[in-house]
């Protein structure tokens, strides 16, 4: 045993010192560095000191690899480029050594702005590496950064860098609260969106019923007594049939309907009283602006000598234009009448020779 005291001071030491090559480099002692020649009283050797269990000291399977603390991944990450990329320190760190790129975006359902950040190492060629998963907190996203890029990179983790497991699970059980409340935020937020969609909903169907009342009232009270007025007056008082709501345009078949209906009364001059008789009445209603109201009529001639009319055929729409709404309730009347006018126009003729040819039908 050496009789020197060893009272020189050594060299001051960082994260990345020799504990750090452990893994990497034999387990030689390293030379003391004060000027005596013997150990230290009451010094142990400089292996890394275990546990009863065969694990260090801290608890941690030196077998399993160490998480960093993020708190030291920068001051751990600069001193292996320095140790082993043969960096300067200086240009560690600065930009060109390690350069951060921090990213903010709106988190989903109201939970506020969220960070990411990614490291570069321009003077290695490498990157982005890091953390890119969003976080609440801009530093927060910076120091998870700097030990996603320790594990990216495979920097050794000594004990004195290493995340204790206390430390871990306060950890995780931020990250988990911060992941509740997120999702409360999220559900509320869907509640307050389900709601307004509730609201809106029963707003648009409290007002198709209002103007729906509003259409019966416009049929009954002004376009019904102008039918009536039309009939002799032994008749009956008319019952208007519901109304049909009609959109812009439609099919032809739709749009000549006025004009079928005519031809039929002309056809069957014998079973109508005369051709098709039209009440119209136009009302600007809120919300929907103008809409035209249209009400068909046909006058049936009754069996007999007589020769006096019986209760009419009637049809009864409405809508935004004129000409669709007549047609509409022209076409109520047709459908009534389970009859089929022909067709006198030669255009309809041919549209009809060629649904015939579609089908396979030959016509001679």
């Amino acid at each position: 045993k050496g009789k020197g005291k060893g009272k020189g001071k050594g060299k001051k030491g960082d994260l990345f010192a020799a504990d750090s090559f452990e893994d990497d480099d034999s387990d030689a002692e390293a030379p003391a560095t004060g000027k005596g020649k013997g150990k230290r009283k009451g010094e142990e050797p400089r292996a890394r000191r275990q546990g009863k269990g065969g694990g260090d000291d801290d608890g941690t399977d030196p077998k399993e690899l160490r998480m960093v603390d993020p708190a030291k991944a920068r001051e751990l990450l600069i001193g292996w480029l320095v140790k082993k990329q043969k960096m300067s320190r200086k240009l560690a760190e600065s930009q060109e050594g390690i350069s951060e790129t921090v990213m903010q975006q709106r988190g989903r359902g109201a939970s506020g702005t969220l960070y990411t950040c990614s490291l570069m190492f321009p003077s290695l060629g490498i990157g982005p590496v890091g953390g890119m998963e969003p976080l609440p907190k801009r530093k927060t996203a910076i120091l998870a950064a700097y030990a996603a890029a320790v594990a990216e990179l495979g920097v050794p983790v000594p004990p004195r860098a290493a995340i204790s497991k206390k430390a871990l699970m306060n950890q995780e059980q931020q990250r988990l609260a911060w992941e509740q409340k997120a999702e409360q935020q999220r559900n509320k937020q869907r509640e307050l969106q389900e709601r307004r969609a509730a609201q809106k909903a029963a707003a648009k169907a409290e007002a198709e019923q209002k103007m729906l009342l509003r259409c019966r009232q416009v049929f009954q009270e002004k376009l019904c007594p102008q039918a009536q007025a039309s009939l002799p007056a032994a008749c009956q008082p008319l019952q208007l049939p519901a109304p049909v709501q009609v959109q812009k345009g439609g099919d032809r078949s739709e749009q000549r309907a006025a004009s079928d209906l005519s031809n039929l009364c002309s056809k069957e001059s014998s079973l109508f009283d005369g051709g098709p008789l039209y009440f119209e009445k136009s009302e600007s209603l809120p919300g929907n602006g103008s809409l035209h109201f249209a009400v068909a009529m046909v006058k049936v001639r009754a069996a007999g000598d007589g020769g006096a009319s019986i209760w009419p055929v009637i049809g009864s729409a409405y809508g935004s234009k004129r000409g669709t709404a007549k047609s509409a309730a022209a076409r109520q009347c047709l459908k009534r009448i389970i009859a089929k006018a022909t067709l006198p126009v030669a255009a309809e003729m041919n549209e009809e020779l060629e649904r015939c040819q579609r089908n396979g039908i030959s016509v001679t």
